[in-house]
């Protein structure tokens, strides 16, 4: 019987080197993991990136990519985020189209605004822009009350995480 598979937060501290994302992306590639989002970026020591990746897979192949990742030279560290003791947040910028003849439109969009707590980032006439940043959860459920309305672009940045206590150790 197959395992069930869940989504997982991994945290990986490399080297600031160029081409360490592709190798560490091309590496689940290899092994045919679908990454669900890469978000990357230097730390406090700007010779060092800090990686978040999510994915869904079941725990013994989560393990064995992570110890994959782990013999990349580059890479200082890996580890796997507790859901329940971290801090995930994603961003999402959404652009609407406005329809002047539509009176309402505006008051129903700041409505939804007001009670996801997203934040008008630029508005004229016939565009809004939105930003929210929130847990994945929460920019799901944003993302489907928008639908209703134009969407002109979107763009939402995957996730980052911090564990709430040290996981990956001081970066400098």
């Amino acid at each position: 019987m197959k395992k069930p598979m869940k989504q997982e937060v991994i945290c990986i501290l490399a080297e600031n080197n160029y081409g360490v994302c592709a190798r560490i992306a091309s590496l689940f590639g290899r092994k045919g993991y679908s990454i669900d989002t890469f978000t990357a970026s230097t730390t406090s020591d700007t010779d060092l990136s800090r990686i978040t990746l999510t994915l869904s897979g079941e725990e013994d192949e989560i393990k064995q990519i992570m110890a994959q990742c782990e013999k990349l030279e580059e890479v200082r560290k890996v580890a796997l985020l507790s859901v329940q003791n971290s801090v995930l947040r994603e961003i999402l910028l959404v652009k609407l189209a406005l329809d002047p003849n539509d009176g309402t439109q505006l008051s129903r969009i700041m409505e939804i605004c007001n009670i996801y707590k997203a934040a008008v980032v630029s508005l004229s006439t016939d565009i809004m822009i939105l930003e929210l940043t929130g847990k994945p959860v929460k920019i799901d459920a944003f993302e489907e009350l928008i639908q209703q309305f134009e969407i002109v672009e979107m763009s939402r940045s995957g996730a980052t995480a911090m564990a709430r206590k040290e996981v990956l150790g001081k970066e400098d």
